[in-house]
């Protein structure tokens, strides 16, 4: 008598939880880690390998390696700065930067740094992920040899619309 009741009320038990976990392994789990290694270049420079990872605590960005494009290879300048910018749900943030003053040749690159702290929050209090990111770039601005002229110019690294 025990086994009638028992059985069916174990099979019912056994479906619920294989109906249970099917329903959560069909969820939509949206990533919340991304990684990007990005690279570009504009008339005078070229970015390789930066990168840019995000998590739901934290955010890094940088090791990139910066080089100025000329003949042979050959730039030393006085003074650059090297700013990471973002457009995240449509306003500039800024996600990393470094300035020097005094030579500084670029014949082999030079690493721009990196910088790791908390993740950007969206307005709504949440942590960003890519689907907010509209562009990133870089922007190098620099002192001309010779002139002592400063320049500057924008390298686009990554845009939404493009992807």
């Amino acid at each position: 008598m025990v086994h009638k009741i028992v059985y069916p009320l174990l099979v019912f038990i056994i479906c619920i939880l294989v109906a249970f976990i099917m329903y959560l392994n069909g969820r939509d789990n949206p990533n919340d880690f991304y990684y990007l290694q990005l690279s570009g270049e504009s008339s005078h420079w070229k970015l390789t390998d930066y990168q840019i990872e995000i998590t739901p605590d934290n955010m890094s960005s940088g090791n990139g390696k910066l080089y100025f494009k000329s003949k042979n290879g050959n730039y030393t300048t006085q003074y650059y700065a090297f700013k990471m910018r973002a457009i995240i749900n449509n306003e500039e943030t800024s996600l990393h930067g470094q300035i020097v003053s005094g030579p500084e040749d670029f014949k082999t690159g030079v690493n721009v740094g990196s910088y790791k702290g908390p993740t950007l929050i969206t307005k709504s209090g949440d942590p960003i992920t890519l689907k907010d990111v509209d562009e990133i770039y870089a922007v190098i601005q620099w002192e001309e040899k010779g002139n002592g002229k400063t320049r500057e110019e924008t390298i686009s690294l990554y845009s939404k619309s493009e992807q």
